[in-house]
């Protein structure tokens, strides 16, 4: 008597072969913007990825979105929110990346660039701006300027 053992396996065709990772071209230190994240087959988008991914970003002060596992009302394509923190070598402006990965096959990844630039609004330092020349016995003003990265007067209350 011979035995047949029969094996099936569901094999996906369309199987999602990377991530699209859409970021705007520019982004502000501190400032929240939208990403969206869309699994790519080799037809198009694969509306029935169910996959979990994770962020990294090349800018260690990133708050990156955590790990997502997409659901069937998301039809392969999923909207997120980051934050970049760290404007780079350059006290202005730097690129940095994020990267969505598939956490159970790291070949389904995909990365894209933006160009991050410190928020010009945000008090970076203070000056004092006081007469040349003064006379100890008559009273002068003194101003605080508050100053952005820039070296530019911003907007500042004393609270």
């Amino acid at each position: 008597m011979k035995l047949l053992c029969l094996l099936l396996v569901a094999i996906s065709a369309n199987a999602a072969t990377s991530l699209d990772v859409e970021i705007p071209s520019g982004s502000t230190t501190g400032i929240a913007f939208n990403l969206t994240v869309t699994a790519l087959n080799s037809g198009g988008t694969d509306t029935a990825y169910a996959g979990t991914v994770h962020f990294t970003s090349d800018d260690p002060k990133a708050v990156l979105p955590p790990d997502y596992t997409f659901v069937p009302a998301d039809a392969g394509t999923h909207m997120f929110s980051a934050t970049m923190n760290s404007a780079g070598p350059s006290v202005y402006t730097a690129s940095h990346t994020i990267t969505a990965t598939d956490v159970a096959n790291s070949a389904v990844h995909g990365t894209d660039l933006t160009t991050v630039r410190w928020n010009d609004n945000v008090v970076r330092k203070f000056a004092l701006a006081v007469p040349a020349v003064v006379d100890r016995t008559v009273p002068y003003q003194v101003e605080v300027r508050a100053l952005n990265a820039s070296s530019v007067r911003c907007a500042w209350r004393w609270r």
